[in-house]
Formats: C-alpha cells, sequence, structure tokens
C-alpha cells in the first residue's frame, strides 16, 4: 500500500483553517496520472509548504489522515480559503476523499 503526502501552499489557501476545522475533507489532485495509485484506506501525510511570505515560518506536517474513496470529479468543499483568484480550482475536479486521523496545525 502506498502512502501520500499532499502539500497545501498557504499564499494559495488557508491551509491551516481548512485542517484544523474539519475531519473530513476533499483533497484536490493536480496530478491525475496518480488517480489508479490511490486506493482507500492509504495513509496520508498533509504538509503546510513555506510558502513565499515571511509570515509563514513553520511548515511541515500538519495532519496524518487516510484515503477514505478513491479519486473522483468533486465540487471544492473550501471555495472560501482560497487566497487568490488564480489558484482557485474550477467547480468539479479531481479529488480524493481524505479523513483526518490527527491534527497538529500550528496556526501562527
Amino acid at each position: 500500500m502506498r502512502h501520500w503526502i499532499f502539500q497545501g501552499n498557504p499564499n494559495c489557501s488557508d491551509v491551516d483553517t481548512y485542517i484544523s476545522t474539519q475531519d473530513y475533507i476533499w483533497w484536490l489532485v493536480n496530478q491525475s496520472y496518480f488517480r489508479d495509485q490511490m486506493s482507500q484506506e492509504a495513509k496520508v501525510f498533509i504538509c503546510r509548504s513555506r510558502g513565499k511570505s515571511a509570515d509563514y515560518k513553520t511548515y511541515g506536517i500538519i495532519a496524518e489522515a487516510t484515503l477514505s474513496n478513491t479519486p473522483s470529479l468533486q465540487s471544492d468543499d473550501a471555495n472560501a480559503l482560497w487566497k487568490d483568484s488564480k489558484y482557485k480550482p474550477t467547480d468539479l475536479e479531481l479529488r480524493v476523499p481524505i479523513s483526518i486521523t490527527s491534527k497538529c496545525v500550528r496556526i501562527i
């Protein structure tokens, strides 16, 4: 079974709020060629990238989770958390459902 690392960029979206307020999320899968390799119950680590701003000095793993199912076309469940419209996904995008099992979000 594969393990996955998904990265959230704080310059693009409020990844801290997304993770700290949810137990079940739909993570955008930008690399669709991995679609068939993502299987239910696979372990996931969600990582906050440093971003370009000096405001984001803490980066690294912010949550541990498992895939709840395989990727499918889904609507965005965190539309209001996108900070820049150029990064905001369209209505239906390939997303994978994730159940968060452990959070280690440190809001700065």
